[in-house]
């Protein structure tokens, strides 16, 4: 009964602390990712997430050891629903959607296996205009 209860909030209660103790340095890491990163393909990222807990580290800024876009701006519903719409379910396809949703900038996507654009219809139906194709000579 409550006992379990009890249990399960005061578990809930040490993670929180325990997320908020690291939150300056999470969220270091999240607003420069989604800033900056969105053009650079995944391993880029990883080098430069890597380069920037360095530098985090260096000044004492408390920082979760697994801190990243996905754990710290991601919510689990949502990339759900992302996923049943047709987003892969791997990392850095994640990331993007959490760039293209968190971002106050249209996001270009660059997209050869049509993925992003079949993605974005079914999420968004009318409410996005998707260009299927830009030629240099359209410019």
């Amino acid at each position: 009964g409550l006992s379990g209860e009890k249990k399960r909030w005061a578990s809930t209660i040490r993670r929180l602390e325990n997320d908020y103790r690291f939150l300056p340095g999470d969220v270091l890491i999240s607003a420069g990712a989604v800033s900056y990163l969105g053009a650079f393909v995944g391993e880029y990222r990883k080098d430069i997430i890597a380069k920037w807990k360095e530098h985090i580290n260096a000044y004492n800024i408390p920082l979760s050891p697994d801190a990243s876009v996905v754990s710290t701006l991601g919510d689990a519903v949502q990339i759900r629903k992302w996923n049943v719409c047709g987003l892969p379910t791997d990392e850095l396809s994640v990331e993007n959607g959490i760039i293209m949703n968190r971002a106050r900038r249209w996001p270009l996507l660059i997209d050869p296996q049509e993925q992003a654009s079949s993605f974005i219809k079914k999420l968004g139906g009318s409410m996005f205009e998707v260009v299927d194709e830009c030629k240099c000579s359209d410019i």
